[in-house]
């Protein structure tokens, strides 16, 4: 699926540093889905257009910080 988004929002330029995805299992206990880690790898955390916000988990954010 994040092939198919490349086309349409090409990735940050500056290459984004492959997450430690075995420690974050190891910590929390459950695999993120592949979806997700294909995703993170590809454009990282952030805001996309003020819309979309993907977070880190163990960041210290325990809620979202997109409003209700």
């Amino acid at each position: 699926m994040v092939s198919r988004l490349t086309r349409l929002l090409p990735p940050p330029r500056t290459a984004v540093q492959p997450q430690p995805w075995e420690e974050t299992r190891a910590t929390y206990g459950t695999k993120r889905p592949h979806d997700f880690q294909d995703f993170v790898d590809t454009y990282g955390y952030g805001t996309l257009d003020d819309v979309l916000s993907v977070i880190a988990p163990g960041n210290g954010a325990r809620r979202s910080p997109i409003p209700p």
